[in-house]
């Protein structure tokens, strides 16, 4: 599993296939997860509101942001 993981995440900080990061404020991660995932090429990026569980905290928030993201997808 930790294999499949890192693999993964090594693909995602390389690849130039779109992606949406949904932060949720104040939410569970640190910082610091967040200044990692901002070095991918092609990421957008939303806060909404919520903290342990986000989807459950802001779904219509959530399902805005991706909606938009996705219109706005070239």
């Amino acid at each position: 599993m930790t294999e499949i993981v890192t693999t993964f995440g090594n693909w995602l900080s390389q690849s130039p296939v779109p992606k949406l990061c949904i932060q949720a404020n104040p939410g569970t991660k640190q910082p610091k997860q967040y200044e990692f995932y901002r070095t991918w090429p092609a990421l957008s990026e939303v806060t909404v509101r919520g903290h342990h569980t986000p989807q459950e905290d802001s779904p219509d928030e959530i399902g805005q942001a991706i909606a938009s993201w996705l219109q706005n997808l070239k």
